[in-house]
């Protein structure tokens, strides 16, 4: 029997590959497709890391060019008041 779309959707990897090894041992289309549906949540799930690091990075990047205006105004500040 095939899955809907929404119970791949709500399998785990682990669910897929068990379901793989149970399933579709001897059937190719549904073997490649179950393949190519793990590859994908693994793709994916790398995909979002890269994307949550960037947004670390950014951060960073902000914070750091905050501080570095706010030590210039400092400098800027003792300099004018010596």
């Amino acid at each position: 029997m095939a899955w809907t779309f929404d119970q791949l959707e709500s399998m785990s990897i682990d669910e897929l590959k068990s379901e793989y090894d149970k399933r579709y041992s001897g059937e190719i289309e549904s073997r490649e497709f179950i393949l190519n549906e793990i590859s994908q949540r693994k793709t994916d799930k790398q995909t979002q890391k890269i994307v949550d690091l960037t947004k670390t990075v950014k951060n960073l990047t902000w914070g750091i060019l905050g501080l570095t205006v706010v030590n210039l105004l400092l400098i800027v500040f003792s300099t004018l008041c010596a």
